[in-house]
């Protein structure tokens, strides 16, 4: 596959396929929903994943879901496109700690077993 083109405008070939040269304006679409306000959402929530991803040293998620229906039944010439941008971050580490059950089935942080030693 190679893939070139003018800004704003990406031409993929495909080689071996039948169709031998697809030619899309993605990029354009992308800045054409809500009126540049998606790809911004996009930018914002990819800044805080990788903000995460490097503060975490954990693997995060950029996910872009675009839904295309027809905007009356039976015409699909005129499209409603619904678009959302979600990103998840890596979840900090959260410490755990040790307690001890005891016999009324609470939790403490001395082992009521041992016992304790006057020093």
């Amino acid at each position: 596959m190679v893939a070139g083109g003018k800004a704003g405008r990406m031409t993929v070939k495909a080689e071996g396929t039948k169709a031998d040269a697809v030619s899309t304006d993605f990029l354009g679409f992308l800045g054409d929903i809500r009126k540049g306000q998606f790809a911004y959402e996009c930018a914002v929530e990819l800044e805080k994943v990788v903000k995460a991803v490097r503060a975490e040293n954990k693997g995060g998620k950029l996910t872009v879901e675009i839904d295309i229906a027809p905007l009356t039944a039976g015409d699909a010439s005129t499209l409603n496109v619904k678009a959302k941008a979600k990103g998840k971050a890596p979840e900090p580490a959260v410490p755990s700690a040790v307690f001890y059950s005891t016999a009324q089935n609470t939790l403490q942080r001395k082992d009521p077993r041992q016992m304790e030693m006057d020093v």
